[in-house]
């Protein structure tokens, strides 16, 4: 599919930046509680796929495609999108210590 071409373009980006690709499609699977909150809203995933890299920095680089729909829209949605658990765990607690 077209997500193909997007992994053809970061994955020689991803590797010399440091990256790794893995095998763990588990991450970005729905768990059942997700996907009875979609029934409940109607809507449904008619496919997602992914491929994801990882950092010893502990950064998560994720490619990811997403077809859903409703009754009303239709959605395709491709990302590409960088993480870092760490960095977003401590700045949650840098805005709750703010927010007190």
């Amino acid at each position: 599919g077209p997500m193909q071409t997007v992994v053809d373009l970061v994955n020689p980006i991803a590797k010399q930046a440091g990256f790794t690709a893995t095998s763990d499609e588990s991450i970005g699977k729905m768990g059942k509680a997700e996907k009875e909150m979609q029934a409940k809203m109607g809507i449904k995933v008619n496919s997602s796929d992914q491929k994801m890299y990882t950092h010893s920095n502990g950064d998560t680089l994720m490619i990811s495609r997403m077809d859903m729909s409703s009754d009303e829209i239709e959605m395709k949605m491709l990302t590409v999108h960088l993480m870092n658990a760490k960095k977003m765990s401590d700045l949650g607690r840098e805005f709750e210590q703010q927010s007190q």
